[in-house]
Formats: C-alpha cells, sequence, structure tokens
C-alpha cells in the first residue's frame, strides 16, 4: 500500500515539475498554449489562494511573537 502511494507522490512531484519548468521557461503564454483555459484557470485560482493562506499564517505567526 505505501508503494502505491510512493507513486502517486512521485508523480505528482513529477507533474508539479513539468509544470514549473514550462512556467519558467515561456511564463503565462506558454501555459495558455499548452494547456485549456478553463484548467488554467483553476491552477492558477488554486496557486494564488494557497499563496495568501501561507502569507496570512505567517504574518498571524510574526503578530503572536
Amino acid at each position: 500500500m505505501a508503494l502505491l502511494r510512493l507513486d502517486g507522490d512521485v508523480w505528482s512531484v513529477i507533474g508539479g515539475f513539468v509544470t514549473y519548468r514550462l512556467a519558467r521557461k515561456g511564463g503565462k503564454e506558454t501555459l495558455e498554449r499548452k494547456f485549456p483555459a478553463r484548467r488554467l484557470e483553476k491552477v492558477i485560482t488554486a496557486v494564488m489562494a494557497a499563496l495568501s493562506f501561507i502569507l496570512v499564517s505567517k504574518r498571524k505567526k510574526q503578530a503572536h511573537r
């Protein structure tokens, strides 16, 4: 069972790396050419929400110090 979980983690990292490299190499235009607009919008929204959550969490931790 652990092997299946590891396999999923590996593919997730590979997919993330490929997307990262595409974005770094060609920017948003490359991503728009490679992925459907609806899916790309969902990904961008999710990433922005995650980054906002991380930033707010860090600010709250700093405020409590």
